[in-house]
C-alpha cells in the first residue's frame, strides 16, 4: 500500500508541477513572441532549443529514465548512476555533431532583415552546448530520485527550473531589449534551466549524500558494484558485471533503442524544417504548435492515459453483458462520441476566431500574418490528435503481444510515408507540413478501426443479439449538420461581421458582433449534443458506477 499511495502523492505532484510549469511557460512564450521576430523565434526555439538543447538529451537518457522505476536494490541503482556516467560522453558527442551541423547550415531567411549574424549565431550555439553538459551533469542524481520515487523533489526542481528559464529569457529580451540579445537570449535561458536543475538536485543530495538502501550504500559517482549473491564468481568478476547488472542493462539498452527510434520519427519534420525551410517558416511553426500543445498537453494527454488504464483493466474482465451493453464497448463508444464533438468543436469554431486569438495573445505582429489560416489547419489536426488518441489507447489496451507488435510495423511505415510527404511538401510552407500531419493522423486511425478495433469487437460479442456497427461509434447526422452551420454561420460572420472595418481591434462593436454569433452557434450545437447523445454518456457513467457498486457488494 506504500507503495501505491506513493505513486499517487507522486502523479498529484506532477500533474500540478506541469500545470504550474506550463503557465509559466505559455505566459513566457506569449512575451516573447510578441517581442522578438518571426525568424529570431524560428531559430531560437527550434534550431536551438528543440534540436540542439532537447535532441540529444532525449536520445540518450530517455532510455534509463524509463527503467529507473525498476531499481530498487543498492546493485541496480548504482547501475543506473553508473550508466548515466557512461551515456554522458555519447550525449555530448551527439550534442557536437548536432552543432558542427547547425553551424555548416545557417538558418535561410526570406528577407535580409531577419538575417542572423553569423557571430552571434555561432555564440548561441556554444552557450547552447554548454547548456547541454550541465543538463548531463544532473542526470545521475535525477535517475537516483525517481528510482527513489522522489516525485516531490522532482516537482519543485523542475517547477524553478522552468521559472529560471523564463525569467532569464524575458528579462533578456524585454528588459535589456537595447542590447539586442535575440537568438541569444534562448540560449542562455536552456543554460539557466540546466543550471537549476543541477544546482537543486545538488542542494537536495548534498544533505543527504548517501542513499542506503538494505544492502549497502549508493554513490553518485561511478562505483563497483556490491557482488551479486545469486550470481558466480567467475560471473562476477567480468569488468562489465562489475558496475552493470545485465538485467536491468538489458533493459536500459532496449528503451535505447525505442527513444532514438521515436524521436527521429516524432522530429523528423522538425528536422526537415531546420534544413530545408526558412527561419520564417520555422518561426510560424514553433507559434502554432505551441499553442497546440497545450491543448494535447493539457486536455487530450490525461484522457489517453484514463484510457489506456481502463482497457487494460476491461480486457481482462469477463464480458458478462449481452451485445452493446459489453462494457468495453460503451468505453470506447463514449470516448469516441467525446473526442468526435471535442475536435469538431475546434474545427468548427477555430478556424472563425483564430485571428482573433492571435491578436489578443501576439498582437498585430502575427495576427497580420499567414498565422491565423496555419492555426484554423492546425484545428483539424486537433481533431485528428483527439480521435487517434483514444483509438490507440484502445490497441495498445487490449492488443496482445503479436498485434502490437504488428501496429508497430504501421507506424514505422506511417512514419516512413510521413518523412516523404513532408519532403514533398515543405515546398509549400508550415501548410504543407500540418497536412501532411492530418493525413498520418487518418491513416492511424483507419487502421486503428479497421483492424483492431472492427475485429476485436465482432469477436468479442460473437454470438451476441446485437451486432457491432462501427457508424454507432460517431455523432449522429443530426449532430453533424449543426457543426456543418456553425462552420458556415462562423465563416460568415468573420468575413461580413468581423472584417467589416479594414483592421479589426480587439474590443470593437464588429469584434462583439462577431463573437455573439460565435456563442450562438455555440451554444445551439452544444445544446444538439446534449439532446441527442446525452443517454449514451449518462448510460456509459452511471452503469460503470453500478457495476463497480454491484462488485463491491459481491465481494
Amino acid at each position: 500500500m506504500s507503495i501505491i499511495r506513493s505513486a499517487a502523492k507522486g502523479a498529484t505532484l506532477l500533474i500540478g508541477s506541469s500545470i504550474v510549469g506550463r503557465a509559466i511557460t505559455f505566459l513566457a512564450n506569449v512575451v516573447v513572441a510578441r517581442t522578438v521576430g518571426r525568424a529570431a523565434l524560428g531559430v531560437g526555439a527550434l534550431r536551438l532549443d528543440e534540436v540542439m538543447f532537447l535532441g540529444p538529451l532525449q536520445l540518450v537518457r530517455d532510455g534509463p529514465r524509463k527503467v529507473s522505476y525498476r531499481g530498487k536494490s543498492s546493485r541496480e541503482k548504482q547501475t543506473l548512476i553508473n550508466t548515466a556516467w557512461v551515456s554522458m560522453p555519447v550525449g555530448i558527442l551527439i550534442a557536437l555533431g548536432i552543432a558542427f551541423l547547425l553551424h555548416m547550415h545557417p538558418p535561410n531567411s526570406k528577407a535580409d532583415s531577419d538575417g542572423i549574424e553569423p557571430a552571434v549565431y555561432t555564440r548561441s550555439i556554444a552557450y547552447t552546448f554548454f547548456g547541454v553538459v550541465l543538463a548531463f551533469l544532473h542526470e545521475p542524481m535525477f535517475l537516483l530520485a525517481l528510482s527513489d520515487m522522489k516525485q516531490g523533489l522532482r516537482a519543485r526542481v523542475t517547477v524553478a527550473a522552468q521559472f529560471g528559464k523564463s525569467f532569464v529569457q524575458v528579462i533578456l529580451l524585454v528588459v535589456f531589449a537595447d542590447k539586442g540579445f535575440g537568438i541569444e537570449a534562448f540560449a542562455l535561458a536552456n543554460v539557466a534551466y540546466a543550471g537549476v536543475l543541477l544546482l537543486g538536485y545538488l542542494a537536495h543530495f548534498a544533505l543527504c549524500s548517501k542513499a542506503t538502501d538494505g544492502d549497502g550504500s549508493v554513490s553518485l559517482l561511478p562505483k563497483r558494484l556490491i557482488p551479486s549473491p545469486s550470481r558466480t564468481p567467475a560471473t562476477n568478476s567480468g569488468w562489465y558485471h562489475k558496475y552493470f547488472d545485465p538485467a536491468l542493462f538489458a533493459a536500459i539498452m532496449m528503451f535505447w533503442m525505442q527513444a532514438i527510434q521515436k524521436w527521429f520519427l516524432e522530429n523528423g519534420e522538425k528536422l526537415m524544417l531546420v534544413f530545408l525551410g526558412t527561419a520564417q517558416d520555422a518561426g510560424g511553426y514553433i507559434l502554432i504548435s505551441n499553442l497546440g500543445s497545450i491543448v494535447a498537453r493539457i486536455l487530450l494527454q490525461p484522457v489517453e492515459e484514463m484510457s489506456l488504464a481502463a482497457f487494460s483493466k476491461l480486457e481482462k474482465e469477463k464480458a458478462e453483458h449481452a451485445g452493446l451493453n459489453d462494457p468495453v464497448y460503451k468505453l470506447i463508444r463514449v470516448l469516441i462520441l467525446v473526442m468526435s464533438i471535442g475536435g469538431l468543436m475546434f474545427t468548427a469554431f477555430g478556424p472563425a476566431f483564430s485571428h482573433l486569438l492571435l491578436s489578443i495573445l501576439y498582437g498585430p505582429k502575427w495576427s497580420e500574418t499567414d498565422a491565423p489560416f496555419l492555426l484554423a489547419v492546425y484545428c483539424v489536426y486537433i481533431c485528428t490528435m483527439a480521435l487517434n488518441g483514444v483509438l490507440e489507447a484502445f490497441v495498445q489496451g487490449v492488443a496482445e503481444a503479436e498485434q502490437l507488435k504488428r501496429y508497430n510495423y504501421w507506424l514505422v511505415a506511417f512514419s516512413v510515408a510521413f518523412l516523404a510527404s513532408v519532403f514533398a511538401l515543405i515546398p509549400y510552407g508550415i501548410v504543407g507540413l500540418i497536412v501532411a500531419n492530418i493525413v498520418k493522423m487518418l491513416c492511424r486511425i483507419f487502421v486503428c478501426l479497421v483492424f483492431y478495433l472492427k475485429p476485436y469487437m465482432v469477436n468479442r460479442q460473437a454470438g451476441k443479439a446485437e451486432a457491432f456497427r462501427m457508424r454507432g461509434l460517431f455523432p449522429e447526422n443530426r449532430v453533424l449538420l449543426a457543426f456543418s452551420g456553425s462552420f458556415v454561420l462562423t465563416q460568415l460572420s468573420q468575413k461580413w461581421i468581423y472584417y467589416s472595418v479594414a483592421e479589426p481591434q480587439v474590443f470593437s462593436y464588429s469584434t462583439l458582433g462577431h463573437l455573439f454569433v460565435g456563442v450562438v452557434c455555440f451554444s445551439v450545437t452544444s445544446a444538439f449534443c446534449w439532446s441527442n447523445h446525452r443517454m449514451e454518456i449518462i448510460d456509459a457513467i452511471g452503469g460503470s458506477e453500478k457495476d463497480g457498486r454491484l462488485k463491491e457488494k459481491q465481494s
